[in-house]
């Protein structure tokens, strides 16, 4: 395995994205439509996806997505891992702040403090801090490490949400809801590997590396397929399984050539399409 592919690909795996500029928000509607343009912007398949949620708990996963999205632009925006180091302790202590009923005038930060029972969703979110604080060790930039950083983020992302939309689901759901963010997340990050840094040889080594990747998610779709939840919102967080197939599939169809595969594709219809025939038709 050549290890500069595999460098390549962990510095790539993000959800890229502007650091904008945070306006001071007067109200929890205000809150509410920040999250939600910033979630639409910027993770756009997870919107869909709340799309399917019920209208009391969509706000919150907006928040836990909203805070997604924030975290993962300070790494893919600051190139000192100092600076993006000292930027994630902000949001540590942010939480802190929010378990003191004193949320710092974020409007994030304001959303995650009304989510119910907090304390038990932080676990989750303090998991994705920390799998980005070691997100510039080289050291790390296996196969293995990959797979271990997108569980770390986009799995528990998955967790924090599980707990908004089924607060009583059994603790045997939130092994495969994780095993889906999971996926997803590698997934995504795959096609966000920045084409310029790829070209000849080095091309050909980071094919080969997606392909590994890629063989070794295609089981665990099918295997996840079959799983059987308690309650219906549960199996919301599984429909994300829906557009990993889409994207896995164009990978195949690429041959796990980057180049090959349009950002554009496939389309959001047919994101929605497969929302919603995993979600009507999962067991």
């Amino acid at each position: 395995m050549h290890q500069w592919s595999l460098n390549l690909l962990y510095n790539q795996l993000h959800f890229p994205g502007t650091m904008a500029k945070v306006p001071a928000m007067t109200n929890i509607q205000e809150n509410i439509q920040y999250c939600r343009t910033l979630v639409q912007d910027q993770d756009l398949d997870r919107y869909y996806l709340s799309l399917f949620a019920p209208d009391s708990v969509r706000m919150h996963m907006w928040a836990i997505l909203a805070f997604n999205c924030e975290v993962s632009n300070i790494v893919g925006k600051v190139s000192e891992p100092m600076l993006a180091e000292i930027r994630l302790q902000w949001w540590r202590e942010a939480f802190d702040s929010i378990l003191e009923s004193q949320p710092r005038k974020h409007p994030v930060v304001e959303q995650l403090a009304n989510l119910p029972d907090f304390g038990r969703i932080r676990y989750h979110l303090d998991k994705v801090l920390d799998a980005w604080s070691i997100f510039h060790e080289e050291d790390r930039a296996t196969v293995s490490a990959l797979e271990c950083h997108a569980e770390n983020t986009g799995g528990s992302i998955n967790v924090a949400l599980l707990h908004v939309l089924s607060p009583n689901a059994l603790s045997s759901d939130a092994g495969p809801v994780r095993q889906a963010g999971k996926v997803f997340s590698l997934l995504a990050g795959i096609r966000a590997v920045n084409r310029r840094e790829t070209g000849g040889t080095d091309a050909k080594a980071l094919q080969a590396t997606l392909k590994r990747i890629g063989d070794k998610l295609k089981p665990e779709l099918s295997e996840m397929r079959a799983i059987q939840f308690t309650t219906r919102t549960t199996s919301i967080l599984m429909a994300a399984n829906g557009i990993s197939d889409l994207y896995l599939r164009d990978l195949e169809r690429a041959k796990f050539n980057i180049d090959e595969i349009s950002l554009d594709k496939p389309s959001r219809f047919r994101k929605l399409f497969a929302l919603l025939k995993y979600h009507m038709f999962s067991k």
